[in-house]
């Protein structure tokens, strides 16, 4: 079930990530990347850049992390 949080986000596609747009927002609203990180991960998605993608993966937890006990 898509939580009402990312519901506007998820709503067109079923609640499935397709559009890298949708990865953006995502990552910016869960994990708190800047719109210019949000866009860094998108890229290094497309083009499965392995190293780029370890090296957001920590920042990504972090952030939810601190987003999830924050509220």
């Amino acid at each position: 079930m898509i939580s009402r949080k990312w519901k506007n986000i998820l709503k067109e596609t079923y609640g499935i990530t397709v559009y890298q747009e949708q990865v953006m927002l995502l990552a910016q609203k869960l994990a708190g990347f800047s719109k210019g990180d949000a866009d860094v991960l998108r890229k290094a998605m497309g083009k499965k850049q392995k190293s780029v993608l370890d090296k957001m993966k920590a920042q990504f937890i972090e952030g939810a992390t601190e987003k999830i006990i924050a509220s």
